[in-house]
């Protein structure tokens, strides 16, 4: 059943490192509302998704708000290898928001976190998170390691962590692993003055 509320989500996204939002990975809400009823909004929806948080272990995450035009914009952090449960429980939240906000029964609080268990089990990736846990080590962005030429023209060239290798192809799956690194060839012929057809 849509209600208002419902129709007045804008985006929902994945946020996979710093920026506006967060320090790190997460999720973010854009909705549209009016600025009366912002206030009221942000506190119905931080204590549903710190209720979430909660439930799934991840009550050391951050969230936040930033208001713009005509709307706010609601972040949930997360693990790296969070990044969907993190959109679901984001929106699970703001549903719950808006019942509480309308005076409607609430969604069924153990159904939306046996939901969220199930997709941080599909999700779960321990290299993306060691992958991502180095490059912090190191102050850079995780997605350098994926990036580094080496690391996708050679297959058998990879990061080293915890005395594994771990290839793109690892990390990210086989066939973004060649997207990558076509990008990059490709992208060293136009630099070259090389054109592939």
């Amino acid at each position: 059943m849509t209600t208002a509320h419902d129709m007045n989500i804008l985006d929902s996204r994945r946020l996979t490192g710093p920026g506006l939002f967060l320090d790190g990975p997460g999720a973010v809400l854009d909705i549209r509302l009016d600025e009366a009823e912002r206030d009221a909004a942000v506190s119905a929806w931080t204590k549903a998704a710190r209720r979430l948080l909660q439930a799934l272990d991840w009550e050391n995450e951050p969230l936040a708000s930033r208001a713009f035009p005509g709307g706010v914009s609601l972040a949930v952090g997360a693990p790296i290898d969070g990044l969907y449960a993190a959109t679901e429980l984001n929106e699970r939240a703001w549903a719950t928001a808006t019942a509480e906000l309308e005076g409607r029964r609430p969604p069924d609080f153990r159904a939306d976190v046996a939901s969220l268990l199930n997709e941080m089990a599909n999700e779960r990736n321990p290299d993306l998170v060691a992958l991502s846990l180095a490059a912090r080590a190191r102050g850079e962005p995780a997605m350098s390691f994926l990036a580094a030429p080496a690391s996708i023209e050679n297959e058998s060239s990879s990061t080293i962590i915890s005395g594994r290798p771990l290839s793109p192809a690892r990390i990210i799956g086989p066939a973004a692993a060649n997207a990558s690194r076509m990008s990059v060839i490709n992208s060293r012929k136009k630099s070259s003055g090389v054109c592939s057809r």
